[in-house]
């Protein structure tokens, strides 16, 4: 712990250093910087420099019932050369805003501004005498509209498999039932739905939640224009039964002979269909294969099944049969 005393003699050695010839030198030349740098400021500020800007874009004076259909750019980039004391608060982290009056600027169901239209508010922002160049986007024309929206449900279009481990449980669902759908002269009485951009996922082990844009129809503006969609996953557990073969498209007073008639037969299912005895599947030996192979002595088996099973293993392809009329 440093005491006092110490404090104090490290103080009087500060003291004795600066009041040296040295130290004094070593003042006189931090006094010279600083006066130098202060007049390279001053110097600076009253000089015209050349500076690019990404400005913020507001509409300012706009009703609360006008909803925009065109999305603002996020910035507009531009060149400025102004006196420097106008652009030195810019350097210090603040954008700057350029304000757009919506009562100005509206022409019919636009907001319309061209190039000389965005030079004048540059101007008005950065100096009367700022000579501004470079500008992107150089004009702009935002649509709007004050018709209340349509609410539209949200249909998820997804592209998603899981890993041969697993399955998918239930269809991908969004989180967000319902949108509001913005248009200029009213949607169009065929559009019922709003759909997501496709949502692509391949070999899914886990459930998952992703957010996903929204396509908006054309002329129209969607709010949200994302939502979050939900892809339940569930992982599977092996299982097997003992499965009755069905014969299948056998003609009337026919009668079709299967040897074995049961299979054993293994797979896949959820955790909420392990403890179940029967298969959500059936094993079927069609008679119109046979017609199609006359001769053979084993008809091939075929699985049906509605999507709950995965990796469905039979003990054999084929059976043995016999025909009765």
């Amino acid at each position: 712990m440093i005491t006092k005393s110490q404090i104090q003699h490290k103080v009087r050695s500060i003291k004795a250093a600066l009041l040296s010839a040295r130290g004094k030198n070593i003042l006189t030349f931090m006094l010279f910087i600083v006066i130098s740098l202060v007049l390279w400021i001053v110097k600076t500020l009253n000089e015209d420099v050349q500076q690019d800007f990404k400005c913020v874009i507001e509409i300012v004076n706009k009703p609360d019932s006008v909803t925009m259909i065109t999305e603002l750019p996020s910035s507009i980039n531009v060149t400025v050369k102004a006196r420097g004391s106008n652009l030195v608060k810019y350097h210090f982290g603040s954008k700057p805003v350029i304000s757009i009056d919506y009562q100005k600027y509206i022409r019919g169901s636009v907001i319309a501004l061209g190039e000389s239209d965005l030079r004048t508010i540059l101007r008005q922002r950065f100096g009367a005498i700022a000579t501004i160049s470079n500008l992107n986007p150089d004009s702009l024309n935002i649509k709007f509209t004050s018709l209340p929206p349509r609410r539209l449900p949200v249909v998820v279009d997804s592209r998603v498999t899981a890993d041969p481990t697993a399955m998918i449980s239930t269809p991908p669902v969004s989180l967000t039932e319902y949108v509001d759908v913005y248009s200029i002269h009213g949607l169009p009485g065929d559009i019922k739905t709003i759909s997501t951009y496709p949502v692509e996922l391949t070999d899914l082990l886990e459930s998952r939640i992703i957010k996903t844009k929204l396509k908006a129809p054309a002329g129209c503006r969607v709010i949200p224009d994302s939502v979050e969609v939900r892809i339940d996953v569930e992982r599977l557990l092996v299982t097997k039964s003992i499965v009755t073969i069905e014969p299948v498209n056998v003609p009337k007073g026919v009668k079709l002979l299967l040897f074995p008639n049961r299979i054993d037969a293994g797979y896949m299912v959820t955790a909420d269909k392990y403890s179940s005895k029967t298969p959500s599947f059936r094993v079927v030996a069609d008679y119109r294969w046979i017609e199609a192979h006359p001769g053979a002595t084993h008809v091939r088996l075929n699985v049906i099944d509605d999507g709950s099973v995965k990796g469905i293993n039979l003990a054999q392809d084929s059976v043995k049969f016999m025909i009765e009329r």
